[in-house]
């Protein structure tokens, strides 16, 4: 197993926000605006905290709370789109399954609807890992805040 690079965990969240915007309505785009918005100023905030050491504590909360709202945001978007994705990819299977059922003579049929069901599961398996990426990196940010705190 190779090592884990933060492009393995960037590239697929950034694809998969990056197909909710271009297919998403107004509704999901304003999210967006309003997410960016959210992060941009929480990275403000907390850059204009480490300068200004009388409003520290302030400036740390804002950009704490904005940068909780935007991310909750993003991870919403992103498992809307992944609702979405799964969606497609269930009526995709339905359709061919149940074009199998209406012709069984036509092996063509059967191996679409096994690509599919294979693709299917391969696709589950990344969501899974991501998740399992994910996770671990939480973990990684945990510690290193727990040390950061305690002065370990």
């Amino acid at each position: 197993m190779s090592a884990i690079t933060p492009v393995d965990i960037l590239v697929p969240i950034a694809s998969s926000l990056l197909k909710a915007f271009v297919r998403g309505g107004r509704r999901l785009r304003l999210l967006f605006a309003i997410a960016a918005v959210s992060i941009t100023l929480a990275i403000i905030a907390a850059t204009v905290a480490q300068m200004i050491p009388a409003f520290r504590l302030r400036l740390q909360i804002i950009a704490a709370a904005l940068g909780v709202i935007g991310g909750i945001l993003v991870l919403g978007i992103a498992a809307y789109q992944a609702v979405i994705e799964e969606t497609a990819r269930e009526t995709a299977v339905e359709k061919v399954a149940e074009r199998v059922r209406e012709h069984p003579d036509e092996p063509q049929a059967a191996w679409e609807l096994a690509i599919i069901k294979l693709e299917s599961y391969f696709e589950s398996q990344s969501a899974t890992d991501w998740l399992d990426i994910c996770a671990d990196s939480d973990c990684y940010v945990r510690w290193i805040r727990h040390r950061r705190l305690w002065g370990c």
